[in-house]
């Protein structure tokens, strides 16, 4: 079984948190959705061995539309300098 190196948690209408874990090999991949669009957020080890992330909002399932990164680079604790985030988010 391959060890965890990624943990996501879900919160939603119930009471509960749900808590799912991702390995190197696998990652981590969260969708949440509306009725208009959705947001993907991806935690995985790059080709190097370094944890990264990407965010992604796509159109939702039953629609087509561009794909749009909002924020990718390296999963740590501050924002890399090749990190790439879409300025107005944190304007």
């Amino acid at each position: 079984m391959a060890k965890m190196t990624f943990w996501g948690t879900l919160r939603g209408r119930g009471q509960s948190t749900v808590e799912r874990g991702g390995s190197k090999e696998s990652g981590l991949t969260v969708e949440a959705a509306g009725w208009k669009g959705r947001i993907v957020v991806r935690v995985y080890q790059d080709r190097e061995g370094r944890d990264s992330f990407s965010v992604v909002m796509q159109p939702h399932w039953a629609q087509s539309g561009p794909n749009t990164v909002l924020a990718e680079g390296l999963l740590n604790h501050e924002i890399a300098e090749d990190a790439f985030v879409v300025p107005a988010l944190f304007a």
